[in-house]
């Protein structure tokens, strides 16, 4: 069932799997360009932590889609916006991300 939807996501749940399709405007070649790019960063970031596993990018009713391990959990929003974390956690938080995509360009 849908769980999320944005102006150009959406996200459905089965069981413990999560397919995240794209909508809006694109053509379905940009679509599967921009999510085969996502499976690949993805599967990069896997081997340095925590990340969500994408399993396959296949089609998801008729759309092309990728599919990937459920995890409970809460966005990096929702939990940087929480009032009992500390400034000093977010910078950490931030600096990791700093990090990783600094590791995407080397």
């Amino acid at each position: 069932h849908l769980v999320h939807k944005s102006d150009s996501t959406e996200i459905y749940r089965i069981n413990d799997i999560g397919i995240k399709v794209l909508v809006g405007e694109t053509s379905l070649e940009e679509q599967n360009k921009k999510l085969s790019h996502e499976r690949n960063m993805a599967n990069f970031l896997s081997s340095l932590s925590r990340q969500r596993k994408v399993i396959e990018k296949k089609d998801y009713d008729g759309r092309p889609a990728l599919w990937f391990k459920w995890e409970e959990g809460v966005t990096l929003r929702s939990w940087l916006q929480k009032p009992e974390v500390e400034l000093t956690s977010k910078v950490r938080v931030a600096m990791g991300i700093a990090k990783t995509l600094s590791e995407f360009h080397d």
